[in-house]
């Protein structure tokens, strides 16, 4: 296994031994040999330790056993996926079933359970993560009181995102979930191992896309789910996330350099493994791949939904989301995003997680954005609302292992907010903020990395320009392991010589009156492990190889190196 999260009282991803003095080991779960080799199995036990934490943070039951599918021959499994989408197979898509049932049994049986464990998740999701506030009628997460912790007063980390939905509901979404992951870990060993000269594909979207070929494929229409064992393939479409059309969503591919969403026009709301209004999944076994997205639940995140990408092998990839996005809105009442709400295993309103395997990877929200709103009251938002890992309002993790990774949040972006000078008027300018790199607003937020020269920015670089009563919030409010107004968020990097950065270098112009809040806040907690000559910057401290700690009450920072604890509160 790549990492094995644990939940510590602050229910923080830490690890579950110290292998020295100086950092913290990555521990092994007793994963066969054979499980090993294929990286889909170890990432994917990562994400199972994730949404076991996340159930935590949810207040749900963890303990409910995972939800099987039911014995099924692929044909029929198919029939009933495409059913419930008001399709049929085609005379080629029955065929290409039944060749596949005849000449590997094996490989048949563990498709048939994949698609059983699909309408499942489907089927608790319509009746389930449906019932939750719109994004236009949602309040502030709720954070209750818990009986007999006593940790922090008036707060014990019970996230409530979906104020509408009982617990055992969402349980049961998280259990159908478990053991449609189960079911991709079976095919992905199954798949490895099968010598099959079966290679025929099925295609019956909106339903259902199969291509057991390792030919490079197009997918350009939106489809519940995709099954792909191979090649260079384009992901045009949704891309295992929800939108607006389906209860939920998946894909899953086996291996290839693959590129989801359109550089030139990214999607936004449930793209990617996103989840909005929905559940969505994204498993990628192997390869180098790019993630291209725009904003409200994507690349894993999540916007009133629970969104999941678990991209496993040590490839370098991409997860680009609002990326030099140009958004505008002109309303009395608009927001405008780029790489915002939900995006990069970040949550705003939901559940989101992110899990890599490994390689230099770069997490981007809103980096190189501009962004600009035009209302009485409206906002302009570049990386923030819960991304890379963050919380707004609802609960996002972030898992890398090792790698030189690059975390941004609205760096080098542009946000511009044209208020008026109504003492009605609010105009809020966010970038990089609110629940960013593992850090809460409202939420909790995890970031955890294993290893490598890290970066992590957080507003930095901003152009905030705000007229006529403003509010501007670069690189504030809970980032890079901070929170505010809640507890439990962290920023966790196991090793390297890395870099921590939030507001700073920022570039404001803000009539009156204008506001402009701290970064981190309190509860929040930094812990770093080897590596020596770590930077942390912010206006209040300039300096190399320094200790720092989370602003406000409650916050913690731990650089192994320095021998060095610090605590405020």
């Amino acid at each position: 296994m790549i990492l094995a999260p644990a939940a510590s009282a602050a229910g923080t991803l830490v690890p579950e031994r110290v292998s020295d003095a100086h950092g913290a080991g990555i521990a092994d779960e007793g994963a066969s040999d054979t499980e090993d080799e294929i990286p889909a199995v170890a990432s994917l036990d990562v994400a199972e330790a994730v949404a076991r934490q996340q159930s935590g943070d949810l207040g749900i039951p963890s303990d409910e056993p995972p939800t099987t599918g039911s014995a099924s021959s692929l044909f029929a499994a198919l029939e009933s996926l495409t059913h419930r989408h008001a399709t049929i197979l085609d005379l080629g898509d029955r065929l290409a079933a039944q060749i596949v049932e005849q000449r590997s049994p094996g490989l048949a049986d563990a498709l048939a359970d994949l698609v059983t464990t699909f309408l499942r998740l489907e089927a608790v999701s319509d009746t389930s993560v449906a019932k939750k506030l719109t994004d236009d009628q949602a309040s502030p997460a709720r954070l209750s009181p818990a009986a007999g912790t006593g940790a922090v007063p008036g707060f014990d980390g019970g996230l409530d995102p979906f104020p509408h939905v009982e617990g055992g509901e969402l349980a049961d979404v998280f259990a159908a979930r478990s053991a449609f992951l189960n079911a991709v870990e079976n095919l992905a060993m199954v798949a490895e191992s099968s010598t099959s000269a079966a290679r025929p594909a099925v295609d019956a979207c909106p339903a259902v896309a199969l291509d057991t070929s390792d030919e490079s494929r197009t997918f350009a229409n939106d489809c519940a789910l995709i099954v792909s064992f191979g090649g260079d393939d384009e992901y045009e479409n949704n891309a295992g996330g929800t939108g607006a059309t389906f209860p939920a969503a998946a894909v899953v591919d086996l291996g290839g350099d693959d590129t989801y969403g359109q550089p030139s026009d990214p999607r936004c709301c449930g793209v990617n493994g996103g989840g909005f209004e929905g559940t969505g999944v994204l498993v990628d076994a192997t390869g180098n791949d790019t993630y291209h997205a725009n904003a409200r639940g994507v690349n894993g995140g999540a916007d009133n939904g629970i969104g999941l990408l678990v991209d496993a092998g040590e490839g370098t990839d991409r997860y680009l989301a609002g990326h030099e996005a140009e958004e505008r809105c002109e309303a009395e009442f608009c927001v405008a995003r780029a790489g915002s709400a939900g995006v990069n295993g970040g949550a705003h309103v939901g559940v989101g997680s992110l899990i890599d395997g490994g390689g230099e990877d770069a997490f981007l929200a809103g980096v190189n954005a501009s962004v600009t709103c035009e209302g009485s009251k409206c906002s302009a938002v570049a990386g923030g609302l819960g991304v890379n890992g963050g919380g707004y309002s609802g609960s996002g993790s972030l898992v890398s292992s090792d790698g030189d990774d690059v975390y941004q949040a609205g760096t080098n972006a542009t946000t511009e907010c044209l208020g008026d000078a109504s003492h009605l008027s609010r105009c809020l300018s966010i970038a990089g903020g609110h629940g960013a790199n593992g850090g809460g607003h409202l939420g909790v937020g995890r970031l955890v990395d294993a290893g490598g020269d890290d970066v992590y920015e957080a507003g930095v670089d901003v152009h905030a320009l705000c007229q006529a009563r403003c509010e501007t919030y670069p690189g504030v409010w809970g980032t890079n392991g901070g929170a505010t107004a809640g507890w439990g968020s962290s920023l966790v990097d196991l090793g390297g010589v890395d870099a921590y950065r939030a507001a700073v270098g920022e570039d404001l112009a803000c009539d009156d009156p204008c506001m402009h809040g701290d970064w981190n806040g309190e509860n929040g907690l930094l812990v770093d492990g080897d590596g020596t000559g770590d930077r942390y910057e912010d206006p209040d401290l300039a300096c190399t190889d320094c200790s720092r700690t989370p602003r406000g009450v409650w916050g913690a920072m731990l650089d192994r190196d320095l021998s060095v604890a610090t605590e405020s509160g």
